[in-house]
């Protein structure tokens, strides 16, 4: 499913993408199909943001993609994603996400996974990552963990116009000791 938002200050719109993608053991199918059905929605969702979305648009994804512990499941076409990985993202030492998990390859520890891409105009960045309806308070809503991701949206502003001169007519006195000389101005 992809929703496009406009935001009020924003220059251009937002695509935001929301999947869920075939489990493996929940489909009661042996591992090989249930990781063939996988890579094909895989394909299927990578097709449908090229064909959908726009370089120029940033874009929010976000969904059940079915991946904990897969690592055959996560790396299938990964370098051509139209989207980085949030937790890949903030597992970097040099960005400045709070909350992610200190452990390796924190993207295989969620069946969720969220992504974005920053659009021409308008730069995304996730800044903070939380754990919701992770059960330990009673509030699953699901049969896994879910998290929510604080992003920051920045961009230009477009220039103020120029102010444009007054329009009408105006007259300019100047008077000097022999008469008076004046100038009119539209």
């Amino acid at each position: 499913m992809l929703v496009r938002l406009a935001l009020n200050d924003a220059p251009v719109e937002i695509d935001v993408v929301n999947t869920h993608m075939n489990a493996r053991r929940a489909a009661r199918a042996p591992s090989a199909r249930t990781l063939a059905a996988h890579n094909r929605q895989m394909d299927q969702l990578i097709g449908f943001v090229s064909a959908n979305g726009s370089p120029e648009r940033p874009l929010l994804v976000g969904g059940d993609f079915n991946v904990k512990n897969a690592p055959d499941r996560y790396y299938h076409r990964a370098a051509t994603r139209p989207f980085a990985v949030v937790s890949e993202f903030c597992h970097r030492p040099e960005t400045a996400c709070d909350g992610e998990a200190e452990t390796a390859e924190p993207w295989l520890k969620s069946q969720d996974l969220q992504g974005f891409a920053s659009g021409a105009d308008v730069q995304v960045a996730p800044r903070k990552v939380e754990a919701v309806f992770d059960g330990a308070r009673g509030d699953r809503l699901s049969d896994h963990d879910g998290y929510l991701v604080r992003y920051r949206l920045s961009w230009t502003p477009p220039a103020a116009a120029p102010a444009q001169p007054e329009r009408g007519l105006k007259v300019s006195p100047q008077f000097k000791t022999l008469g008076a000389r004046v100038s009119w101005t539209y």
